[in-house]
């Protein structure tokens, strides 16, 4: 579903890579990768189903999440293997920490968000596996920020929409997963007097 959003416009772009040098191939595909994360964060009602089952719902919201935080590892993984190929990151930005990236995260963590917390529990385990995928985002995106923010703190930039930025979003986060853990506990509760 995300792949023909993303997939006609990087069909355009295609470029031979095979004379390039290891770290302009990198970031050709880093590229492309902030393509899907663009979509994500422009398309993601489209892509979720609003007029759908909250359980087909959950599901696609479930595959889109995982396939976010699979892309962030898979890369974050492939450049430290071959961190030799590419500049110092001293002072440098990472990918995974750009703006695209961050709101296409925190597009998705909206909607999975919003999802638990519309279901019942009597859809126990897609509840349960869709509130996995949350801590993972949360984990990822909250990560992102603070590799976002310390660069431009250390340099002596402007950085307090940001961090204002920060402090909403994870409060939102926090409070979200604090939510779920009781209700996850209330649950497991009901259970044990039937």
């Amino acid at each position: 579903m995300v792949m023909p959003l993303v997939g006609d416009k990087s069909r355009r772009h295609t470029v031979l890579l095979m004379d390039r040098d290891n770290a302009e191939v990198f970031y050709s595909k880093i590229s492309e990768l902030d393509e899907l994360f663009s979509c994500v964060s422009h398309h993601i009602h489209y892509m979720v189903g609003e007029d759908h089952h909250i359980v087909v719902q959950m599901k696609r919201a479930y595959e889109i999440s995982n396939a976010c935080v699979t892309i962030v590892h898979g890369a974050l993984v492939y450049r430290r293997q071959h961190q030799t190929w590419y500049p110092s990151p001293e002072g440098l930005i990472s990918w995974n920490c750009q703006p695209v990236v961050r709101t296409g995260l925190w597009s998705i963590t909206n909607v999975v968000t919003h999802l638990l917390s519309q279901a019942s529990s009597t859809h126990f385990s897609v509840k349960s596996s869709l509130r996995s995928q949350l801590e993972l985002l949360t984990d990822i995106l909250l990560e992102s920020y603070m590799n976002s923010i310390t660069p431009r703190i250390e340099c002596g930039d402007e950085s307090k929409s940001l961090i204002e930025e920060y402090h909403h979003r994870r409060d939102v986060l926090l409070f979200a997963l604090y939510q779920h853990a009781m209700d996850f506990t209330e649950y497991k509760y009901q259970l044990s007097f039937i």
